[in-house]
């Protein structure tokens, strides 16, 4: 680090931070993160230290996404540009941004170049072209603020203390790649143009179990299981033999016998 950024960082004195914080974090004209929190306050303080900034610039110019400390699109060039070897930059006007449909930044240091270009294809890869906000309403302008923070992460990142441009942050959603691929340009220009068929309804066939209610029923009562019936056994028939008894009556004398 040279000697000329060194001497921008001021000794920190937290008990004067302190005092300064409860008072400021009673005002009503500061930043709304800021209001009856002084533990906030010195924590923007000590990150503005670093960068040179007093205690109203830091809270001004840092803002906190997803629990990482940001510089807005004007403080971020306000750092470059007082760092030490800073010889100039070039930006494109929204003019050329929106002919080029893409933003380049040139930032010259030490006699060296540092240059980013972010285009619309880039928006668009990330998710960001068209989106809600900003990208709708400003896209030269978020454009502009890709390339510039790209160039100056490049060539000034011992000044910038590796703190990212908050419009580029904010951005980011937590634990995502913002450059991921999502869609490309012509296919986005197609959805545009072309709208897409009304899906058609699909009925939604449900197996219908019908439920029968059984009412409850008392038992009926056993009866008592009747004894067989013996049916009588059929007599053989028997055919009735009568024997004739025997005469006993003596035979009539023969003739010519003598008594």
């Amino acid at each position: 680090m040279s000697q000329a950024l060194a001497t921008r960082t001021p000794e920190i004195d937290l008990a004067g931070m302190r005092a300064i914080a409860e008072v400021l974090s009673k005002s009503r004209m500061i930043p709304k993160d800021y209001i009856g929190n002084p533990a906030n306050i010195i924590v923007a303080m000590l990150r503005g230290a670093r960068l040179g900034f007093d205690p109203i610039q830091s809270m001004e110019g840092i803002a906190m996404v997803n629990g990482k400390a940001t510089l807005y699109g004007d403080h971020f060039l306000g750092v470059i540009i007082a760092a030490p070897g800073y010889e100039g930059h070039e930006e494109m006007t929204f003019d050329q941004i929106q002919e080029k449909q893409a933003a380049t930044c040139t930032f010259y240091r030490n006699k060296r170049r540092y240059s980013a270009t972010f285009s619309v294809d880039d928006a668009v890869r990330a998710g960001l072209w068209k989106k809600a906000g900003p990208w709708t309403n400003y896209p030269s302008r978020m454009l502009q603020m890709r390339a510039r923070g790209f160039a100056g992460r490049n060539g000034f990142s011992d000044a910038l203390k590796g703190l990212w441009i908050y419009e580029e942050a904010v951005d980011m959603e937590e634990g995502k790649d913002p450059m991921a691929p999502k869609v490309t340009r012509d296919e986005l220009i197609a959805q545009q143009q072309v709208k897409p068929p009304a899906p058609e309804k699909v009925l939604e066939v449900v197996d219908v179990v019908e439920v029968v209610e059984v009412a409850e029923t008392k038992p009926a009562p056993q009866k008592h299981p009747q004894m067989p019936v013996k049916t009588p056994a059929k007599k053989k028939a028997t055919k009735k033999v009568t024997k004739k008894a025997p005469d006993k009556t003596p035979p009539p004398p023969t003739k010519g016998m003598a008594k």
